[in-house]
């Protein structure tokens, strides 16, 4: 197989970077209007018809967010408290890494 040469690669990360805004998107769609819960378990019954190593790379990948998220600096009244949230949640991983260790299998 041959190697990927530079313009493929960035394509390719061209490619999955227009994916996530517009799943992204997606999401803020739904939660704009609608009952948080609501979504909340629907997201949770997608999620785990998953295959059970991609739910972990899944949620080792919302781990990534909140620890990113927390230190969000262009934050006002609107979603302060979401990165307060973060800010919490990632003193609390980091402090006890034991507890939030995803090994992919």
């Amino acid at each position: 197989m041959s190697k990927k040469t530079d313009w493929a690669v960035q394509m390719e990360r061209k490619r999955e970077q227009e994916y996530v805004r517009g799943l992204v998107g997606k999401l803020a769609d739904l939660v704009n209007g609608s009952s948080t819960e609501k979504v909340a378990e629907m997201f949770y019954q997608g999620f785990i018809n998953q295959h059970r190593t991609l739910q972990e790379l899944m949620w080792k990948m919302l781990h990534e967010v909140i620890i990113m998220y927390a230190d969000c600096e262009w934050y006002d009244a609107r979603n302060e408290f979401a990165v307060k949230s973060c800010n919490a949640m990632k003193k609390y991983m980091l402090e006890n890494p034991d507890k939030f260790y995803l090994p992919v299998i």
